[in-house]
C-alpha cells in the first residue's frame, strides 16, 4: 500500500514537473521601405537665369519662386521673352486669346521703343484660388510700375505643341496702393490680388448706397498709403465701379500689362 501510494507520488510529482508553458514567439515588424522616387532637386534660380542667359532686369527671389525646375524655366523664360523686340517665343506661350490680342497691338504700335522703357520686372510667384500656378509681375518703367497677373500651365510631356502657356488675369483697381498697405511675405502678392478681385466682385453686388460708402473708404485708405509714402508706384483710380472687373484689352503699352 505504501508503494502504490509512493509510485502514485511520484507519477504526479514527473507529470507536474515536466509541464512548461509553450515560449511565444513574438516576430519583429518587417521594415516598412519607402519607396517614392524623391523629388528631382530644385536649381536656384540664378544657376537657371545663367543657363538659360535670362536678362538681368527679370528678377525672382528664391522664396518667391516655383517648387519645380520646369516652372521655374517657364516663368523666366516668359518675362525674359517679353523684353525682347519681336521674339515669337513670347507670343508662343500666350493663351489664344492673348494671342490674338497681341497680334492686333502689335499692328497698331511700335513696340520696340516701349519694350526699351522696361527697367525691371519684379516677380513672384504663387498659386491662384481654383490651385493653377500664378505669377504677379510688377514691370518697372521709367514712368512707374505696371503690375499685371499671370495663370500658367507646364505640360509633362516636353514634346507637347504647346509645352507652356500663359493666360493673363484681369486688374484690380489701386492694386499698387493695395499691395503696398500690409507687409507681405513670400507669395503673399498672388494671394492679396486675388482677394482684391474678390472684393470687386463684392462690391458690385452692394446697393448703391453701400457702395458710396465703399468708395470713401477707399479713397482715404489709399491716401493715408499715399501721403505714409509706403505705396510703391502711382495710386492709379481709387474708387471702384458698379460693374465687375472685365476681360477685355489686356495689353496696354508701354508694359504690355493686361488690364482685363
Amino acid at each position: 500500500m505504501l508503494a502504490c501510494t509512493a509510485g502514485a507520488l511520484l507519477l504526479l510529482t514527473g507529470c507536474g514537473g515536466d509541464d512548461k508553458p509553450t515560449p511565444v514567439v513574438i516576430e519583429e515588424p518587417e521594415e516598412v521601405i519607402d519607396r517614392t522616387p524623391a523629388p528631382p532637386p530644385i536649381t536656384p534660380v540664378a544657376d537657371l537665369m545663367s543657363r538659360h542667359g535670362i536678362d538681368d532686369r527679370i528678377r525672382l527671389m528664391e522664396s518667391d519662386a516655383p517648387g519645380t525646375d520646369a516652372e521655374r524655366v517657364a516663368v523666366l523664360k516668359f518675362f525674359n521673352a517679353m523684353t525682347l523686340t519681336g521674339n515669337p517665343e513670347f507670343e508662343q506661350m500666350l493663351s489664344d486669346e492673348d494671342q490674338r490680342e497681341y497680334r492686333t497691338m502689335i499692328q497698331q504700335q511700335d513696340l520696340q521703343d516701349e519694350i526699351g522703357r522696361i527697367t525691371g520686372i519684379r516677380l513672384q510667384c504663387g498659386e491662384s484660388p481654383d490651385f493653377k500656378p500664378a505669377v504677379v509681375a510688377i514691370i518697372e518703367t521709367y514712368d512707374g510700375w505696371h503690375p499685371q497677373l499671370w495663370t500658367y500651365s507646364v505640360a509633362e510631356n516636353s514634346m507637347s505643341a504647346r509645352p507652356v502657356v500663359f493666360t493673363s488675369g484681369p486688374t484690380p483697381l489701386s492694386v499698387m496702393s493695395k499691395l503696398g498697405m500690409s507687409k507681405l511675405g513670400a507669395r503673399g502678392q498672388v494671394a492679396r490680388w486675388y482677394e482684391l478681385l474678390d472684393e470687386e466682385l463684392t462690391i458690385a453686388d452692394l446697393p448703391e448706397q453701400d457702395v458710396e460708402q465703399v468708395k470713401i473708404d477707399l479713397r482715404n485708405e489709399v491716401n493715408n498709403v499715399s501721403e505714409a509714402g509706403t505705396g510703391p508706384g502711382p495710386s492709379g483710380p481709387t474708387t471702384p465701379g458698379r460693374s465687375r472687373p472685365k476681360r477685355d484689352k489686356k495689353f496696354d503699352a508701354p508694359s504690355l500689362t493686361p488690364s482685363r
